[in-house]
């Protein structure tokens, strides 16, 4: 970039990374977390110029440049330089925030002070105690050191230049502690977690938790895009490193049940569908869903059609388009006998679904239709209903379960919406819309935070998250955020989520004390992949569990976000609302 005239501007040539130096007044603006100084050789500086007027207000004009390519391994997130005319006095100071927010009492940590008219001479106070300058980034940004502090809660940050004062009430909230990010390598040497290596290729694919044979510890159910289902068992001590055989060889493993589905399998925890107070288990694959109920350990290596020809489980037939999701866990027909809900493709409306309810039965028939089922579709083309499905149980306090199925549309295109069908809602015998539903009172909407963020993408029956006895809701947005770090919600649930007529609507935008917004960590982290936590910090309160891919870097990462109050949860600036889990050198792990 060149300026041509500019006379207040002695000829020199000069490098923007002067700016984020702090040798040359401006601002930078960027789509990273984390800033370095030094300059990307290709940015392309000067694709975008432009006079902005007197944007300090110090009486002279000012440039933003732009430098759209900056950063290839953020899929060009770009980045705008601000550089202040030079020769009036300096801006005038202020402070609009800190990053991160969330301190320890013990202090010692590096944060970053945004504003404007920073520079030689700047002290800065966080609750009345000194916070040493480290550097000065910019004349918008400066580095300070978290002091110690004797109490929890806001604190004020107050900066001052000479004479010139700036306050940020409650710019800061300390907290007695800031959990560390856990490596998930590195869980079996501190006597928490395990791992199990040696499975076969895209186990990542499914996976479903359940006590499969009773004995009180949850096992561990994998299957993959071969038709090859693994079962680890839990115990009291599993090993803190399995080292799984070639089980498609035939080797078997104490402990561990191959099951040779045949054909490309998903699995699901269903919940007791034959009324046995135990948890079953579904395989679906191409146009049929097959149920395994949980009557003990099953051998160490078998096939799907050999139990079933033992009464081990039964099969559900579509004939038509693919299983796209199964889910269950709860009473919907109010029976007492927990049912399932199977969605499919849904010819009749182009890229939407059909979600039928299958009902649970003490004695199963060897196979049943999904065509003889009561069936809920949309009239709404290509809003991909049902392409997620979670049960999460009675969250309007009718006596029966509902579900949650997702909509989230053509990805980057449409808004999309989630859809939480009450278990009154099932025409037994014939088949409704999820409009006509929302009509009749009879289904609540969720709605996005704004324009083509594709919410309903995932979907999560996280269980009571704010204690208040009512089961809630978790849904994420692919398109969340600007650059797609992801969003997530989480809705609270209860009875006022059930109206006449018309149905509720939620609106992610104006959620507020209704649930959780939860922001992504860095642009394309997509994390929006959903699991609950199961009270994970033990306070009485259900958690959630985030996963974040981050496809644009080497390694992904995950998050347990505690629950409690509503309120906004930032990802990269989890303070007390939970933790991080990395999982170094593993490719998408999350």
């Amino acid at each position: 970039a060149y300026i041509v005239e500019g006379e207040a501007l002695a000829p020199a040539a000069r490098s923007l990374g002067e700016v984020e130096g702090g040798t040359l007044d401006g601002a930078l603006f960027s789509a990273e977390v984390s800033l370095s100084a030094a300059e990307h050789e290709e940015q392309h500086l000067g694709e975008g110029a432009a006079a902005v007027g007197d944007v300090n207000g110090d009486g002279f004009e000012d440039l933003l440049l732009a430098a759209p390519s900056f950063s290839f391994a953020l899929h060009r997130a770009g980045r705008s330089y601000l550089v202040y005319g030079p020769g009036g006095a300096a801006s005038k100071l202020r402070v609009e925030r800190l990053e991160p927010d969330t301190v320890a009492l013990a202090g010692g940590e590096e944060l970053t002070l945004f504003g404007a008219g920073f520079g030689e001479g700047t002290e800065v106070r966080i609750g009345g105690a000194a916070a040493p300058v480290r550097r000065v980034l910019t004349s918008a940004r400066i580095a300070v050191v978290a002091p110690p502090l004797d109490r929890t809660g806001p604190a004020d940050v107050v900066a001052t230049r000479g004479a010139d004062t700036a306050t940020l009430p409650g710019g800061a909230r300390y907290v007695a502690r800031i959990h560390p990010d856990v490596d998930v390598l590195e869980l079996p040497a501190m006597g928490k977690g395990a791992i199990v290596r040696g499975m076969p290729s895209d186990f990542v694919s499914s996976l479903a938790f359940l006590d499969v044979d009773g004995d009180g510890f949850s096992d561990a159910v994998a299957a993959n895009f071969t038709g090859t289902v693994v079962i680890v068992y839990g115990s009291a001590q599993p090993a803190p490193v399995l080292e799984l055989p070639d089980l498609e060889g035939g080797q078997t493993l104490e402990g561990v049940s191959l099951i040779r589905a045949g054909l490309r399998a998903a699995c699901a925890r269903v919940g007791d569908v034959n009324g046995d107070q135990r948890p079953d288990l579904a395989f679906f694959r191409g146009g049929d869903v097959t149920v395994l109920f949980s009557t003990g350990r099953y051998p160490a290596d078998t096939d799907l059609e050999k139990l079933l020809a033992e009464e081990r489980g039964a099969r559900i037939l579509n004939g038509g388009p693919p299983i796209l999701a199964v889910t269950g866990g709860g009473d919907i027909d109010g029976d007492g006998i927990g049912d399932l809900v199977v969605s499919v493709g849904d010819y009749q409306v182009p890229r939407s679904h059909a979600v039928f309810l299958v009902t649970g039965s003490a004695v199963w028939r060897q196979e049943t239709f999904l065509e003889d089922m009561p069936r809920i579709s949309t009239t709404e083309p290509e809003d991909y209903f049902g392409s997620r499905l979670a049960a999460p149980g009675d969250v309007d306090r009718d006596g029966r379960a509902d579900i949650l199925a997702g909509a989230p549309g053509r990805y980057y295109n449409d808004d999309g919406n989630g859809y939480l069908l009450f278990g009154g809602a099932w025409n037994v015998g014939g088949a409704t819309t999820v409009q006509d539903l929302l009509a009749q009172g009879k289904a609540a909407r969720l709605d996005a935070f704004k324009a083509r963020d594709g919410i309903g993408y995932q979907v999560c029956a996280p269980g009571d998250l704010n204690g208040d006895g009512n089961p809630d809701l978790a849904i994420s947005s692919q398109g969340g955020g600007v650059h797609f770090q992801g969003e997530s919600y989480v809705v609270f649930g209860g009875t006022d989520l059930r109206k006449e007529p018309g149905g509720a609507v939620v609106s992610m935008a104006s959620l507020g004390e209704r649930g959780l917004r939860i922001l992504g960590e860095r642009p394309y982290d997509y994390g929006v992949f959903l699991a609950p936590a199961g009270d994970f910090d033990g306070d009485g309160l259900r958690d959630l569990l985030i996963g974040a891919p981050t496809p644009s870097e080497p390694e992904g990462k995950a998050y347990v976000v505690f629950g409690g109050s509503a309120r906004t949860v930032r990802l990269y600036n989890l303070g007390a609302d939970g933790f991080r889990l990395t999982g170094k050198g593993l490719f998408e792990f999350g």
